[in-house]
């Protein structure tokens, strides 16, 4: 707390004395509208939610014509989920000052909390008659377009917004999101450079340009802007991390380790940036480096479950098997609702022939994710090893009710009707998966090669051929 904030509690303590001591002495001082303000945010501060509509209550019956208290009270009710009883508030507080914009906007935000997007831009688009921060309320209006998915509509006020404070960064990242909702990265990198054009030392011009060359695949580019936010303000994060990610998608991982030791210059007790550079390391296939950056991330934020991950997979290549499992494990108990997580544990615990394990797992993942493509593949796979192939068809059918366009779950249905010995069926089976996609058939021949002892299979694919 600083010392303008100290000397505001006590004041503000001096006049909450006061009414308290009115109320104990059963009186009727007299408050200034400010005054009332001020122990209004005492008391909400302190959470003393009763006592603040107390005061409220007593200041509107020193000062019923008072717009501001009005506001206060709508508000209070608003802060305590009383939306629909604020709403009635401000539409009576409208009569005694039908141009006061600050209440336009509360209005506005409480139609939106509500979800009533339309009615919130119409509140909204009233007080731009009577703001002093009309940048404000173009954002506001813009922000109820996104949530009615109308991204050309809040670019439009996005845009009018920078005119006015072409500083408001957030308005510019924001607009650029709505570009990128909207497909059209080639209309934000030219609205960015005419951005640049008249705004060259704008941090947030040259990063959000970095990150719409990134969207383009023009990687050099996006580099060069990197480099450009970073010279404007090297104490900023954020394009470091964007600059090395992008050295990272170039597969340039030295490049990528340089920049996020430069980033532990700004700040060293990051875990994720030593993450970051164990991950490089890693795909770098340099496992020992890896662990050891791993580790140090793990020291800084021992609930990173991305770092206990990586420590499992770079144990996995180096072929410890069972000290992997132990660290996913770890990272699982950490972020449960990871489905990669549990993927790869599944594939580890089957390596190590932990089978009943492993079909536990894919059972898991299943369910969490049920739209992978591979999962149905494995967790049928499975069975079809154990030589179980009702239970590999059982899977696999649940798969092809969840994708039924993955014509590769259609193709080892074949298989299996096959091994199960339902060949009329899996030619059936094998004709709907030609039509759909022929070239696929070649994955069904390298998982089955047996397939060629069954010329009646191997004769509809000819002629499909043909």
């Amino acid at each position: 707390m600083d010392e303008s904030d100290k000397y505001f509690e006590k004041d503000a303590k001096k006049l909450v004395e006061r009414y308290e001591l009115m109320l104990a002495e059963n009186s009727n001082y007299f408050f200034d509208i400010e005054d009332f303000e001020e122990i209004l945010d005492y008391y909400f501060n302190k959470n003393k939610i009763k006592q603040a509509f107390g005061v409220i209550e007593f200041a509107m019956k020193q000062h019923p014509w008072s717009i501001e208290l009005h506001l206060r009270n709508a508000q209070l009710y608003a802060q305590t989920n009383n939306v629909n009883q604020a709403l009635d508030i401000l539409q009576k507080a409208e009569h005694l000052d039908p141009t006061n914009s600050e209440l336009f906007m509360t209005k506005g935000a409480l139609y939106s909390q509500l979800k009533k997007y339309e009615r919130a831009i119409e509140e909204y688009s009233k007080a731009i008659k009577d703001t002093q921060q009309l940048d404000e309320v173009y954002c506001n209006i813009a922000f109820e377009y996104e949530n009615l998915n109308n991204y050309t509509k809040a670019i439009d006020y996005l845009k009018k917004a920078l005119v006015i404070d072409y500083e408001n960064e957030a308005a510019l990242y924001e607009l650029c999101f709505c570009y990128e909702m909207n497909s059209q990265s080639e209309l934000c990198l030219a609205y960015l450079k005419s951005y640049i054009e008249e705004h060259p030392l704008s941090y947030g011009g040259w990063h959000n340009l970095g990150i719409v060359y990134a969207n383009l695949k023009m990687m050099d580019e996006s580099i060069e802007a990197y480099d450009f936010a970073i010279a404007i303000d090297p104490s900023l994060s954020s394009s470091y991390e964007c600059k090395a990610n992008v050295y990272m998608q170039k597969g340039q991982y030295l490049e990528a380790i340089v920049i996020y030791h430069e980033l532990l210059e700004i700040d060293d007790k990051d875990a994720l940036t030593y993450c970051f550079i164990g991950e490089c390391y890693e795909r770098m296939e340099d496992y020992t480096k890896a662990i050891e950056y791993y580790h140090k991330s793990i020291e800084i934020d021992p609930k990173l479950a991305d770092a206990w991950m990586g420590l499992g997979i770079s144990h996995d290549e180096m072929d410890k098997p069972f000290d992997a499992i132990q660290h996913i494990n770890m990272a699982i108990s950490l972020d449960p609702s990871n489905a990669q997580f549990l993927y790869a544990l599944g594939d580890i615990q089957r390596r190590c022939e932990l089978t009943k394990e492993a079909i536990e797992t894919y059972q898991k993942v299943s369910q969490m994710d049920p739209l992978n493509p591979d999962i149905w593949l494995d967790y049928s796979d499975v069975f079809f090893q154990e030589e179980n192939y009702a239970q590999a068809l059982e899977i696999l059918e649940q798969g092809i009710a969840m994708q039924n366009d993955n014509v590769d779950l259609i193709y080892r249905q074949v298989v299996c009707l096959l091994q199960n010995g339902s060949i009329k069926e899996a030619g059936i089976i094998l004709e709907l998966a030609l039509q759909q996609d022929y070239e696929k058939h070649k994955a069904m021949v390298d998982y089955f090669p047996d397939i060629k002892f069954y010329p009646e299979l191997f004769n509809i694919i000819k002629t499909f051929k043909k």
